[in-house]
């Protein structure tokens, strides 16, 4: 049983006003954060690939230039789904029992060890969660392939984890949650917080 981990990173961001996922955050491209908690809890799992799917070439080369797959997916301007299916298409052999990952790439507070908990989680669903308030990333059962690539327009796999049960996996904090929608979040980041993580560049 094979898991695949798919960091979609295609977002507009029309209301950052800028793409977002390139924005130097740190001294890094905030889309970098996520993606590399992900490499960092995947990199010695056995039959675990990570790969991006995004529009962008500039994502793309940077995924490449560090050793990760990178995906084109040219209709994403059309809608989440489009990005799903482009990641879906890349995955040659899926099984029905392999597991499948979908992370957003604007959520830069990731942590490795929520995500290979999450991994792991029972269940033909499982995201995580801080107290009440569901987040992402999200695991789906491979075998629930089909209807991912049937999802339209700017569906995700929100719908089917409502449909099916969802086990529930805490986050470390409610910051792992906390996706980037403007700019002046960014800005009225808690100094504590900035500095964390400024140690890690």
């Amino acid at each position: 049983m094979a898991k695949h981990i798919l960091f979609l990173a295609s977002g507009k961001a029309s209301r950052f006003g800028s793409n977002k996922l390139l924005y130097p955050l740190w001294g890094k491209p905030l889309f970098s954060w996520g993606l590399e908690a992900l490499r960092e809890a995947a990199i010695d799992l056995p039959n675990c690939t990570l790969r991006v799917v995004s529009q962008y070439e500039a994502i793309r080369n940077w995924a490449e230039e560090h050793g990760i797959l990178a995906v084109d997916s040219p209709l994403s301007h059309l809608g989440l789904s489009h990005t799903i299916r482009a990641g879906l298409e890349s995955i040659k052999n899926l099984s029905p029992e392999d597991t499948l990952v979908f992370a957003a790439a604007d959520q830069p507070f990731l942590q490795a060890a929520t995500i290979r908990r999450l991994l792991y989680a029972p269940g033909i669903t499982a995201r995580i969660c801080w107290q009440d308030t569901p987040g992402n990333p999200a695991t789906f059962s491979a075998s629930l392939a089909p209807e991912l690539m049937a999802l339209e327009g700017d569906r995700g796999g929100g719908v089917l984890l409502k449909k099916y049960p969802c086990t529930k996996v805490t986050a470390a904090s409610g910051w792992e949650l906390w996706d980037i929608d403007r700019l002046e979040a960014l800005e009225a980041l808690p100094p504590e917080l900035i500095a964390q993580y400024q140690k890690k560049n």
